[in-house]
């Protein structure tokens, strides 16, 4: 039987990573050496690879055909009415906000791969198993619907605007989100952003040796990742440099990384308290959260317009809304978006701007704090990530699509990193949200149509789907003769899956990438602080300053 008491594993010592599921629901992952493809004799290094899903169900496995059980059997804490469980977070409730992830872990073992939970009249199934999730994905279509964020929406209901790119649903989200995948996802697209992100890069590793201390250690170092985070895409998204890579902040960098941080928090919390903002009560919260949007849409829209009257007044240029395979092929992020779109829709480009940027600057940045503490606290793996950089990209090398191909335990360090705490134990984000039109059975379970599904990202924490998971292994993600994972697409997914992705998931893989590249070959990391782990709020943050002593190669 599960453990159903109200005092929760982690409060009673007996939740770590390395927990089990309860006796009766307990997996046996399937030996990667069985499982394996033979490796290639053409190539001579490790690859990252891509394979089929584990399944740790082994009666889905077999494809039984057992009982379906009905939606009301789904396990799960039992609450008071309307509230929920709320109680478990708040106070002296075994669970905090901060540690949610921990809290999902423990429902997890308490319950199984599957479970419900009702928080403040919102009730809500939560599934982890990497079967479970392929199914949802198989099943959500092409015009996938999720939970809004109400807050978000509130704010730009009131202020008559477009509610965000991460609020709509149906064809009139994927009519706007289509551009952006040109943009956002062809690799060839891609590419084009190397440049400016490589040069944004150049400048932060200076700004790195100007507010370095007498001590080796930069003041901060969060703050100085969003500055570099907001620099590099200021530079690919707008087409300009805003002054965030100078030792002095301008006032307007220092106003736009203020209301990111606000408008992040003020999310956050908003979220997660009763909505006094529906009824026409706001807070001090609820005021700089606003002032932050506000500000955002203010500081977008002069380079909107900019760009428009350029491109009206270059003939070359093709004209607003026209074909996009027509774009001359040196064209601009924001050139290139424009031609995609109407006249109508401009005010609408710029709410889908404000978002884009919006979302990546804390995310991006709290992800590579992750990658620079992993770097600083596994000093093994930062030098064989370096030799592999020096191996391929000699200094002085520019960057090309090519060379990143050839770093392949480059790239497992940042699925290991941003997996061990973003990616694995990281997660950048806590998970995800599905709301289907149809039932579906996950688990065993009937799921009716319009439930809210939860996808969480901490299984790769978790000992049932990851062996030793405390420990920090990016050969996890390889293929070599003495791999001891293959990873399932749906294991692990610090951008969500399917066509709902995050937006800005290449543009991100592609600046921590060439960051690292830039940062190991100036700098080599130590850590001389207490660890850090993750405190989990709308995007996870370190739980306290990543500050790694710097020094120079």
């Amino acid at each position: 039987m599960f453990p159903v008491s109200r005092r929760c594993l982690l409060c009673s010592g007996r939740l770590s990573l390395s927990t089990k599921y309860p006796t009766t629901r307990r997996r046996s992952a399937v030996p990667a050496a069985a499982t394996a493809p033979p490796p290639s004799p053409e190539k001579d290094s490790p690859t990252m690879i891509e394979v089929p899903t584990i399944c740790l169900d082994p009666t889905a496995q077999k494809g039984e055909n057992l009982r379906v059980k009905p939606y009301e059997e789904v396990p799960g804490p039992v609450g008071l009415p309307f509230i929920g469980s709320l109680l478990d977070y708040v106070g002296n409730g075994p669970y905090s906000m901060k540690k949610m992830h921990l809290a999902i872990i423990d429902r997890f073992r308490q319950y199984g791969p599957i479970f419900k939970e009702t928080l403040v009249g919102s009730t809500h199934v939560h599934i982890i198993e990497p079967h479970d999730v392929k199914e949802l994905i198989r099943l959500e279509g092409v015009t996938p619907r999720r939970i809004t964020l109400d807050p978000m929406v509130a704010y730009r209901k009131l202020r008559k605007r477009n509610i965000g790119m991460s609020n709509l649903q149906g064809e009139e989200w994927r009519r706007l989100r289509q551009p952006f995948n040109h943009l956002m996802f062809k690799p060839g697209q891609i590419n084009t952003y190397i440049p400016k992100v490589e040069e944004c890069a150049d400048d932060f590793c200076t700004l790195m040796r100007e507010l370095r201390t007498p001590d080796g250690e930069v003041p901060d170092y969060m703050r100085q990742m969003q500055r570099w985070t907001l620099e590099t895409l200021a530079d690919v998204v707008l087409n300009t440099r805003i002054g965030c890579m100078d030792k002095h902040l301008s006032e307007l960098a220092e106003r736009v990384i203020t209301s990111a941080i606000h408008f992040i928090t003020g999310l956050g919390d908003l979220m997660y308290s009763f909505p006094l903002y529906k009824y026409g009560i706001y807070t001090e919260t609820w005021r700089k959260f606003a002032t932050a949007q506000d500000f955002f849409f203010e500081f977008v829209q002069p380079y909107v317009l900019e760009t428009i009257e350029s491109m009206k007044k270059d003939e070359r240029a093709v004209k607003l809304g026209s074909d996009y395979h027509r774009m001359e092929r040196n064209a601009t992020f924001l050139e290139s978006l424009l031609a995609m779109h109407t006249n109508t829709e401009l005010e609408v480009i710029s709410e889908l701007l404000n978002d884009l940027l919006l979302g990546a600057i804390d995310t991006v940045s709290s992800m590579f704090s992750f990658v620079i503490y992993n770097l600083s606290r596994n000093p093994h793996c930062q030098e064989k990530v370096y030799e592999e950089i020096n191996a391929v990209l000699p200094p002085g090398t520019p960057i090309t699509p090519e060379a990143l191909q050839m770093l392949p335990y480059l790239k497992a360090f940042v699925k290991e990193s941003t997996s061990h705490f973003c990616f694995r134990l990281f997660p950048a984000v806590d998970g995800t949200s599905r709301i289907l039109d149809t039932d579906i059975t996950l688990s065993g379970y009937n799921i009716p149509a319009n439930t809210i599904i939860r996808i969480h990202a901490v299984a790769g924490m978790m000992s049932e789907y990851v062996p030793e998971p405390e420990i920090f292994k990016p050969e996890r993600w390889l293929r070599t003769a003495d791999s001891t994972i293959l990873a399932s697409p749906y294991l692990t997914m610090a951008f969500g899956v399917g066509p709902r992705m995050c937006l800005g998931k290449r543009l991100a893989e592609l600046q921590i990438n060439i960051g690292i590249i830039k940062l190991l070959q100036n700098f080599r990391f130590e850590w001389h602080h207490p660890d850090v782990t993750l405190d989990a709020q709308i995007t996870n943050r370190p739980s306290r300053p990543v500050q790694p002593k710097v020094i120079d190669r």
